[in-house]
């Protein structure tokens, strides 16, 4: 099971050229990525989707992203390592240049993920995350309406 017709893209949305959509299932398996309407894709963009990667709305991605639900060994025999973990990134996140989400992760809604990041963690709504892996830098407390650092403090 290959191919376009397990891809779902959303009114208004822009994949940027250069981008390298690979959806296939195995046995039982059928995959689906979903990426929402409004959403903006730079170039050079990779997602491999195995079972599910669901990407929401209003996401805005920078070139040379990489989302993938499953992990394989390099090289000719490209053998899993491990059965596809589904990824979701809510609606309203922002993803910087050269980041890198991995299986099983969900980056909550409005969430920032800063260049080059690897997100091997799920990451809270309304948070900035960056660094490999990823951590929290701040986070923005609704409640409060002022963004929070990691250490607890109002930042500006």
């Amino acid at each position: 099971m290959t191919g376009r017709r397990h891809i779902r893209v959303g009114e208004a949305s822009y994949i940027l050229a250069g981008s390298w959509l690979a959806v296939a299932g195995e046995g039982a398996s059928i995959p689906g990525l979903r990426i929402g309407a409004r959403s903006y894709l730079g170039r050079d963009l990779t997602i491999v989707c195995a079972h599910d990667v669901w990407i929401g709305d209003d996401v805005m991605g920078s070139d040379r992203l990489y989302i993938a639900d499953v992990e394989y060994l390099p090289g000719p025999s490209g053998r899993r390592l491990a059965p596809p973990r589904p990824v979701r990134i809510e609606d309203g996140v922002f993803l910087g240049t050269g980041a890198t989400v991995l299986p099983g992760v969900t980056v909550g809604a409005n969430s920032l993920v800063g260049a080059g990041a690897v997100v091997t963690q799920d990451v809270p709504p309304n948070a900035s995350v960056a660094g490999n892996p990823a951590r929290i830098i701040r986070r923005y407390d609704t409640a409060t309406a002022t963004w929070v650092g990691g250490d607890g403090v109002e930042t500006a």
